[in-house]
């Protein structure tokens, strides 16, 4: 539930209190350049006020003024460990809108000098520059901050003297929630302590510690997943050049086949090349020898026509002839032209053989 922070706010000595003023007093804020707080926004840091508006150096001043009078206040001399401010830190409710801000803070200020008393409240800061996103491990999420103050008191007692141990007190911090949600309820209609269980007891510096720390865990682990990318990377380079270099071997491999198989091809274009030759050759050739042998056909049917004519007409004549001598003459050429005529049949037959020979011989050759 909401409430004043009190833990994480004891400075001791004047060094670590003073510190605390110049951080956060809102003028010293404007004039620094780089902040070591990266989860300041410079561009509304000029939204921030003090509720008194004392400079640094009053703020030092009342403060050794103060610590100077309780030391006279004190029977023995201050401790160098002795708290000597207390930081106190109040949130605004989640339901407040941002232009009421500064009217509520400046009424918490008042709540809080009616309950320290005037000489101890140095001043009441209020921050609109740290709202931010953080991560809160207590919770296990992002928590969104919200516009905060800072609240810088002496812990004097009543009678002067200095002691943290009075001041912080559990029935102060009651006391103190219970006037600011008493006001808030009036003035405003919401509530200051909404009744949420309080997840967390860190304070703001705490949980952007963790914040830092998570957010190194996530650096850590990224860069253990970088390295693990650079390894599997670096093996998935050395793979990827043991298959180039079988690439280009078998790229090689498959130029060499490609030129035998384009020398192939040329022989294989080069016998058909002179298969086409020789064939168109054999084709003249036996058509010359078909016209050839035709010729001598024509020839042999012609005298074989002529010699059934004459032996016809000498059979004739025969028939007419009385005398044996020239009967027997006549014959023995009729049996001369016979015998002629078997020769020139064999002749005839034994070229015909002898060319369908050489043509299938020839055939066979060009066959392949």
């Amino acid at each position: 539930m909401a409430s004043v922070k009190w833990d994480g706010g004891k400075y001791k000595g004047a060094a670590e209190a003073k510190a605390h003023f110049r951080h956060n007093e809102t003028e010293q804020r404007n004039q620094t350049g780089e902040h070591s707080n990266k989860d300041i926004d410079r561009s509304r840091t000029a939204l921030n006020f003090s509720v008194i508006g004392r400079s640094y150096a009053e703020r030092c001043k009342m403060y050794d003024t103060a610590i100077a009078e309780a030391a006279k206040h004190s029977k023995r001399k201050l401790r160098a460990d002795a708290v000597t401010c207390l930081g106190l830190c109040t949130y605004a409710p989640a339901e407040l809108p941002e232009e009421q801000c500064a009217e509520w803070f400046t009424k918490v200020h008042g709540i809080m000098i009616d309950l320290f008393c005037t000489e101890n409240v140095i001043d009441t800061d209020v921050h609109f520059d740290e709202v931010h996103e953080y991560y809160d491990p207590e919770q296990d999420e992002l928590v969104h901050s919200r516009v905060h103050s800072h609240t810088n008191i002496i812990p004097r007692t009543s009678d002067g003297r200095l002691c943290c141990k009075e001041i912080y007190t559990r029935s102060n911090c009651v006391k103190l929630n219970g006037l600011i949600e008493e006001m808030t309820q009036s003035e405003y209609g919401i509530q200051f302590q909404t009744g949420a269980k309080k997840k967390g007891t860190k304070t703001v510096e705490q949980l952007k510690a963790d914040t830092l720390k998570a957010a190194l865990d996530e650096e850590k682990r990224a860069r253990e997943h970088r390295h693990e990318l650079v390894t599997k990377n670096a093996e998935l380079n050395k793979r990827n050049m043991a298959l180039s270099d079988e690439l280009e071997k078998q790229n090689e491999r498959l130029e060499k086949a490609k030129e035998s198989v384009e020398e192939i091809e040329k022989s294989i274009k080069r016998k058909q090349r002179i298969f086409e030759n020789d064939k168109e050759s054999h084709e003249k050739l036996m058509h010359l020898r078909t016209e050839e042998i035709h010729r001598y056909v024509e020839e042999i049917k012609r005298l074989q026509a002529e010699y059934s004519k004459a032996l016809e007409e000498i059979r004739s004549i025969l028939s007419t002839i009385k005398s044996e001598a020239e009967r027997n003459a006549i014959e023995k050429r009729i049996n001369d032209s016979i015998r002629k005529r078997a020769e020139l049949t064999d002749e005839l037959n034994n070229y015909v053989d002898s060319i369908t020979k050489h043509q299938i011989n020839s055939d066979r050759g060009l066959s392949y």
